[in-house]
């Protein structure tokens, strides 16, 4: 088999390189997440991200998924919330749309749109790694059938996000606050250069309504070139469906 046809995302960096070859990678739970990256406003520390860049370039590793996701503690608009995913001191509200979105999705959005241009910029000075971004992490854990929250934010903030991301870092369409259009970071997600023709979302089995939901208000939001892309439930034992 060849390693193309592998993928992981590996929590230590210990553990790296793995037994088996692999041509891909995703950031999470590794240490790489905005939470740990941008802990106070304005401040990006990049120490264990650079440690994980050099390890998957000596691997190798051409393509990776970056997540996004994740409210820090001091933009959380429920920074007290202890219910959300790595609920620990200094973490709180990591499941909760920033403050500065309200639930329609209007508002300034000034905090993630900070995060989106460091780290396409990141990505940019990095040619050797194909980066792909990921907005959210699980975002239809709405409730605690697992034991914690991954998202508590309606469907209009997270499609304001996805479009801030979207023009920031891809160059594509406007800034939603300011109507700005905005030039793409170089080299950064030239990987997208016209519509997309399929949108890809996994989420958890126990949440098949709210994901069912959650798909038919993108299709309405998002431009699929026409075309739609529908997959059934995946087989049980990877806990996942994909549509």
């Amino acid at each position: 088999m060849k390693p193309n046809f592998f993928g992981l995302n590996i929590p230590h960096i210990a553990d790296f390189p793995p037994a088996v070859p692999l041509d891909s990678y995703r950031f999470w739970d590794d240490g790489c997440q905005r939470i740990w990256i941008n802990e106070a406003e304005g401040e990006f520390v990049t120490t264990q991200l650079d440690a994980w860049v050099a390890k998957l370039t000596a691997a190798g590793v051409k393509d990776v998924i970056f997540c996004l996701g994740g409210t820090p503690q001091w933009i959380s608009s429920q920074p007290t919330n202890t219910s959300c995913d790595y609920g620990a001191p200094g973490f709180w509200g990591y499941c909760a749309p920033p403050r500065d979105i309200n639930p329609g999705g209007a508002g300034t959005d000034m905090a993630a749109l900070q995060w989106y241009k460091f780290i396409g910029q990141y990505a940019a000075t990095h040619p050797e790694l194909l980066f792909h971004w990921e907005p959210w992490n699980e975002f239809t854990r709405q409730s605690q059938s697992l034991g914690t929250h991954s998202w508590l934010g309606t469907n209009q903030q997270l499609v304001r996000l996805c479009e801030d991301a979207r023009a920031v870092i891809l160059g594509r369409g406007k800034i939603t606050a300011t109507g700005q259009s905005v030039q793409t970071v170089a080299g950064a997600g030239v990987f997208v250069d016209g519509p997309c023709d399929r949108l890809e979302l996994t989420h958890i089995l126990s949440q098949q309504k709210n994901f069912r939901s959650v798909c038919r208000f993108f299709a309405g939001k998002l431009d699929l070139n026409g075309r739609q892309w529908i997959r059934g439930p995946e087989p049980q034992g990877d806990g996942s469906e994909k549509s």
